[in-house]
């Protein structure tokens, strides 16, 4: 059962909310992806291509594509790593296909990792591929603003700090059905292995070094739900939740309280 496992998530949160499936789009879809050059902590530079839109339940979701590995090679061009890297992602992004048919990643669905050398690399990018490209921060502190637009609790409230607070929407992602296509087992593998522990009263996920891994993989998928967040798609769904209405639950308890048989009464307002 899901909450056994002291991580952010377990193989059975994944099944319960379907996210190996192929999603089911209400009309069109357009294609993003994340980005993480993996400068701090590993070796693999990840880009994780999905598509986004509205799936036919209504609410707008991602579907992860496979995961590429970026590669360099040093030996025959000898400029600066960072620009042989801007230069790879880039002619990636503009070639990419989708079941032999080019659907190019615009820059404006692009999002990577800044943190450490990703700052500098981001530099490179966005003057030399385009200013549109969007920066994911894994350091600092939670954010301060609503989880859900009508709670509210925010995100710093409960989490130690970003990367904690990054990870955990994308847990909420999937516990809205939002997520779609992931079935790279290496990103399953790295994505349910993330430990977490208490610390000054909220939650904080394991540090790489403790983890003794850097999850790249699941960094990358991370940072493509984050791209759902800069969208203004909230968790679970386009409303985060339907804030009930306590003078309507008021009447309905009262009678309750004065008949213990009014269970279909209750579940016919409810329902």
């Amino acid at each position: 059962p899901t909450g056994l496992s002291n991580t952010v998530m377990d193989n059975a949160l994944l099944d319960q909310f379907n996210t190996s499936s192929k999603a089911v789009w209400s009309s069109g879809w357009q294609m993003g992806a994340g980005f993480d050059p993996a400068f701090e902590g590993g070796d693999r530079r990840i880009l994780y291509p999905f598509k986004f839109g509205e799936f036919s339940s209504g609410i707008t979701g991602i579907e992860f594509q496979q995961p590429i590995i970026v590669g360099v090679d040093m030996t025959k061009d000898t400029r600066w790593i960072h620009y042989q890297i801007a230069d790879s992602v880039q002619k990636i992004c503009e070639d990419y296909k989708v079941d032999g048919a080019s659907h190019p990643i615009h820059p404006t669905n692009f999002i990577m990792d800044t943190t450490g050398e990703g700052g500098g690399l981001f530099s490179i990018m966005s003057g030399r591929w385009s200013a549109a490209i969007q920066s994911c921060e894994f350091g600092g502190a939670a954010e301060k603003s609503q989880i859900y637009p009508d709670r509210p609790t925010t995100w710093n409230e409960l989490y130690a700090n970003r990367v904690t607070m990054l990870w955990y929407a994308m847990r909420r992602y999937i516990e809205g059905n939002q997520v779609r296509g992931l079935t790279h087992p290496a990103t399953i593998t790295e994505l349910v292995a993330r430990g977490k522990l208490m610390r000054g009263g909220k939650t904080a996920v394991l540090s790489k070094r403790d983890m003794g891994k850097s999850p790249d993989l699941a960094d990358a998928a991370v940072i493509c739900s984050e791209f759902l967040r800069r969208r203004g798609v909230p968790p679970a769904g386009k409303t985060g939740g339907v804030q009930m209405d306590s003078t309507a639950w008021n009447k309905v308890a009262s009678k309750l309280n004065l008949d213990e048989d009014s269970y279909d009464f209750a579940e016919e307002i409810f329902a």
